[in-house]
């Protein structure tokens, strides 16, 4: 059996019990597969290309990788989260070897899509929600509105009412005293005629007696 050009990886430093696996490079894993199905370097086959990770940049990408996992509390990791971590390879080795969409997991691109899914699920939940309880509060607030205008309607009719009877009994007060007034006057000119009626006829007794 060859040996590989890089050193073996450190067992402790490469695993861990609280650490997701991450799967290896994409051009590592093709490499792997080649050599299998050509029987090994010693075969038939051509010739494989060297690994484009060294164990150096290994180790940064795991512990960056770690690192960043750890700071999101174990959680899955975005893509500012993935550039993070090429970029915290990037300074720690001068370079990073491939691209970050090629150091994610097989799994890594179907779950973000799935979150984000899920969060605009919910995001739309919400929303509807929202609307729900907007239109709640306008239905409410309609009611209130109608039931405003229908108080409002019957004390301005209870108001003309009372204002209506108020001046129908003025007037009938004010009729009353006018045919008062007029049945007064109506009297004392009857007995006013009724008086010079008599005092004619008394007047007219008086020169006939003289006469005799």
């Amino acid at each position: 059996m060859s040996s590989s050009s890089s050193p073996p990886p450190n067992p402790d430093a490469l695993s861990s019990p609280d650490l997701p696996p991450l799967a290896a490079p994409a051009s590592a894993a093709a490499a792997a597969a080649a050599a299998v199905s050509s029987g090994g370097p010693g075969g038939s086959g051509r010739r494989l290309p060297p690994p484009c990770w060294t164990h150096e940049e290994t180790l940064a990408l795991i512990e960056a990788y770690r690192d960043r996992w750890e700071g999101l509390r174990k959680g899955n990791l975005r893509a500012s989260d993935w550039d993070d971590v090429a970029g915290a390879v990037t300074a720690r080795c001068g370079r990073f070897p491939t691209g970050d969409a090629q150091v994610r997991r097989p799994r890594e691109q179907p779950t973000a899509i799935k979150v984000e899914k899920s969060e605009e699920d919910a995001e739309a939940e919400a929303m509807a929600e929202v609307a729900s309880a907007l239109r709640a509060v306008g239905d409410k607030f309609l009611r209130m509105e109608e039931r405003r205008l229908e108080i409002s309607l019957q004390i301005e009719k209870e108001r003309m009412e009372s204002e209506m009877k108020r001046t129908q009994t003025l007037l009938d007060a004010q009729q009353l005293f006018v045919e008062a007034f007029l049945g007064k006057q109506q009297h004392h000119h009857h007995h006013h005629k009724k008086a010079k009626v008599i005092s004619a006829a008394a007047a007219a007794a008086t020169a006939a007696m003289d006469e005799d």
